[in-house]
């Protein structure tokens, strides 16, 4: 793996316009989307930034509802060691635990799925397990989660549940599905905001921020991250970007 410095980069791209890795500010690494690729998920789908690569699954049980007009939807993402030296085995760790709940509160925020009409009765229903493991890491997990979870969405099939029984050879013949979401991350360093960091522009960062607009444009969710400042402009201009972006998304999401 090449190590460069902050100075490094903010040299090189002074000097070219270009980051070490030849892509500019606003360009994404090649992103490829595969769905349905689990045959014992309810949903699925292997997603691919770069070298970033991210399998999710969803699995349907019926149980108590958190909330007793809503049902369940549960996102966890594992970091593999398999996929970085950097992931450990053993419980969550913090990055695990923030990617899970960033990804969660865009697609709650979006209200992706139809969770009330996966209600059975008050306090029971469908809960729905989506699960994304780090397969390889270089950078961007976050958007990576969300290709993913997204295509794994995109094709879930809810399990007949009649006389007490989930009935996983029989599915409801009706999408749950609301709205879908596209996040975009950029990391600032020194004076420069780039999108879609691969492990060295991530690890070289003052901050980063993911934006995260659903199919409408509408801004559901922002996360920053990191010690260093972003300035209105940096923030505008992430969010112009993101839009930009969506209608690419969502073709390789829906192709």
């Amino acid at each position: 793996m090449m190590y460069y410095s902050k100075d490094l980069f903010l040299k090189y791209y002074h000097e070219y316009g270009l980051r070490l890795d030849g892509r500019k500010w606003d360009e994404y690494r090649k992103i490829a989307i595969k769905k349905d690729i689990i045959s014992t998920a309810e949903g699925s789908a292997i997603a691919k930034i770069g070298k970033t690569i991210v399998i999710a699954g969803i699995k349907v049980e019926i149980g108590e509802l958190f909330e007793q007009n809503k049902a369940n939807l549960i996102v966890n993402v594992d970091l593999s060691p398999i996929a970085h030296e950097s992931f450990i085995s053993g419980p969550p760790d913090e990055r695990s635990i923030e990617i899970s709940r960033v990804v969660d509160r865009g697609f709650r925020s979006a209200e992706v799925l139809d969770l009330e009409a996966l209600v059975l009765e008050p306090n029971k229903g469908y809960t729905l397990f989506l699960d994304m493991y780090i397969l390889d890491y270089d950078g961007n997990a976050i958007d990576t989660c969300y290709l993913a979870g997204m295509g794994a969405l995109l094709n879930l099939k809810i399990p007949v549940y009649e006389n007490n029984i989930l009935d996983r050879s029989k599915y409801l013949d009706k999408s749950f599905l609301k709205n879908t979401v596209y996040s975009n991350t950029f990391v600032k360093i020194g004076d420069e905001l780039i999108l879609d960091p691969n492990y060295m522009e991530s690890e070289l960062a003052d901050a980063s921020i993911s934006i995260v607009l659903d199919r409408d444009r509408n801004l559901v969710s922002i996360q920053k991250s990191g010690n260093g400042q972003l300035t209105r402009d940096d923030i505008n201009k992430a969010i112009d970007i993101s839009i930009n972006n969506i209608d690419k998304i969502d073709r390789l999401l829906i192709g």
